[in-house]
Formats: structure tokens, sequence, C-alpha cells
């Protein structure tokens, strides 16, 4: 338990609560229609029906108590069943993926499109998951269930990626090639697996595009590589030194959730 008062909490979002009541719901439709075949109750349905109610009630309280808190020493997370918290110091490496709004549709229907169109509140890229990763391989995740969780992913990148950005930046110019899963980066440029560098030189593009990190090279038709961001290890920090040696001096920070939507290296 961090001693710092939170410098800001965030609760779950209510949209992800009501979606413990659609199984008490169909229970006690699928207990109506027993009665109504029956005109008596069937004790094995209205069993059940009482069992999904009890359960949905207990998680719609614990969904009301969970709370993610930013503190000057770290981040945690609160709940009924206890908490999970990490201290900025000890955060190796940060993994972040996120789900377009329209694929959540697609997939889950008008329920889904709801529910992404609440977790990308305030976003044209759709709900974002950030996973923090301690050295020891501990991880505690921001996810969509959170309320104004892309609020929560930018304080707790701000305060994470700059101590990676100096390490990664220290090491290439030290002339190592950093891994970022198997995208590395160097002097050289960009590589993919254990192909030849792009330079920075002849680098077109090189962005987040929906679930992927993109990249190609000028006079190429199709993209170079394309990577779901869940696979490139501390993405955000990838782009900015892009940015950075590509341009031949210290960029400007970028908005992790304009790089999110697009913006990107070039």
């Amino acid at each position: 338990m961090f001693i710092s008062p939170p410098e800001r909490s965030f609760k779950q979002n209510l949209i992800w609560r009501l979606l413990v009541l659609l199984p008490v719901a169909v229970a006690w439709l699928v207990a109506l229609g027993f009665y109504s075949d029956g005109n008596k109750v069937e004790p094995v349905s209205a069993g059940i029906a009482v069992a999904v109610t009890g359960l949905a009630v207990w998680l719609w309280i614990a969904a009301s108590k969970a709370e993610l808190s930013v503190h000057s020493e770290g981040v945690q997370t609160q709940g009924v069943l206890g908490g999970t918290e990490m201290r900025w110091d000890e955060i190796a490496s940060t993994t972040f993926r996120q789900t377009p709004t329209g694929q959540a549709m697609v997939h889950f229907g008008l329920i889904g499109y709801l529910i992404a169109q609440a977790a990308a509140k305030g976003s044209s890229s759709g709900m974002m998951t950030l996973i923090l990763v301690s050295r020891e391989g501990r991880k505690l995740s921001i996810g969509p269930n959170w309320r104004e969780g892309q609020e929560a992913i930018r304080m707790v990148l701000r305060r994470v990626n700059p101590a990676i950005r100096d390490d990664i930046r220290r090491r290439v110019k030290n002339g190592e090639t950093v891994k970022f899963g198997k995208l590395g980066l160097s002097q050289q440029g960009i590589s993919w697996k254990d192909g030849p560098p792009i330079s920075f030189a002849t680098l077109a593009k090189c962005r987040i595009a929906g679930q992927q990190l993109r990249i190609k090279a000028e006079g190429k038709w199709l993209d170079n590589v394309a990577v779901s961001t869940s696979r490139v290890p501390d993405v955000f920090v990838f782009l900015d030194l892009v940015d950075e040696f590509k341009s031949g001096g210290k960029a400007a920070e970028v908005d992790p959730v304009a790089r999110a939507a697009g913006v990107g290296a070039t």
C-alpha cells in the first residue's frame, strides 16, 4: 500500500457492470419459460436463476468498489479480493494492445459495440489495454474496463517511458541493436528478425494502424513489417526513438493515445 494520496483515481465503467445483468435476464427468462409450460415453478431453473442473481449482485458490488489509482510512488489496483501495486522503479517494460471499435461490433454485436464506444470515448483508435511488467515478471493491467482508462494509460506512460527511453537511447548510441520483440533498433535503422535494417533515411512509414505496428521503406508497395503491437514491448518508446533518430535530434514527446490513433514516426 502506497503512503502518498492518489494523484488520480479511476473507477470501473458502468457499462461493464451492466453486463453482469445479462445472464440474470437469461436465467429468469428460462425459469419463466418452464413456469409457463407447466404452470408451476420448476425447482432447478428457479434455483439457477436465484444463484445467478446472487452472483451478479456480488459482482456488481465488487466492480463498484474496484479502483485504479496513480501515486507518486507507482500505480495500484484495489478490489474486494485485494489489490496489486507496482512502483515506478520496478517496471521493466510495457505491452500495449487495442481492439478497434468496429471489430468489437463484428465479434460481439451491439453489446460489443456499446462497450467499445464507452471504452474508446475520446479516441478514434478503439479499446486500449496497457500491461505493466515488473523486473520479477509480475503484471498489472490497465484495460478498457476502467472509466477514463486512456487517461490512466497516459499518466502511467509519462512516468514509465522516460527512464526506459533514456536507457535504450544510450544502448543504441553505444552501438547495440536493441530488441523490441522481433524488431531491432540500431544506429543503422530498423531490422526485422535477422534481416537487413531499413535505414532511417529511407523509412516511409512507421506507425500504429489498428492492432498492428506497420513499417514500410520508400519504394515499397507493401509494408515491410506488419506486427501486432502486443508483440512489440515498449512500442511507444520504439516510436519515440525512431522519430528521434530519423529527425537527427531529440523529438518532442507524442501523446500515446495519438500514437495509437496513427500518429507515427513518419
